[in-house]
């Protein structure tokens, strides 16, 4: 275990030196394309030249980081039989019985909800939300939610 940790502070410790002399040199770069600028423009001009490039390679690598810093999004599937997988897995049953209906039914339902609440993300997580104010605000709401839950 010791060995782990020391070989991942060892690679981190290396990337974050790799980090400072890839700024170094970018520094260099930056000022060495300032100096053959000022054969062409005005210091002034120059250094916003310079500085407009860099802040543009800054953006550019932003963009890039934050485009593959989210999950990205499979489209959704649906399958036409997704339940009688299911269904032939059941124990002693053929794959018509009843509780492999009763399974297939559970499958495309279970899939039909996922798809609603994901479709209507927002809307769910605030009629939740009110849900359960309104029966943590009033006993006797909780106690007939709690006789029906029976």
């Amino acid at each position: 275990m010791n060995e782990i940790i020391t070989r991942l502070a060892t690679s981190i410790a290396l990337m974050v030196l790799a980090a400072i002399v890839m700024l170094a040199g970018f520094g260099f770069l930056l000022a060495a394309f300032y100096l053959g600028l000022l054969r062409f423009i005005e210091p002034p001009m120059a250094a916003l030249a310079v500085g407009f490039s860099a802040f543009m390679v800054a953006l550019i690598l932003l963009l890039i980081a934050r485009r593959s810093s989210r999950p990205r999004r499979r489209p959704l599937v649906r399958r036409p039989s997704d339940g009688m997988a299911y269904a032939a897995e059941i124990p002693g049953e053929a794959s018509g019985g009843l509780e492999a209906e009763a399974v297939d039914l559970g499958m495309r339902l279970a899939s039909d909800g996922r798809r609603l609440l994901r479709s209507h993300a927002k809307g769910a997580a605030l009629t939740a939300l009110c849900a359960g104010l309104v029966v943590g605000v009033s006993p006797r709401l909780r106690r007939t939610v709690w006789r029906f839950m029976q």
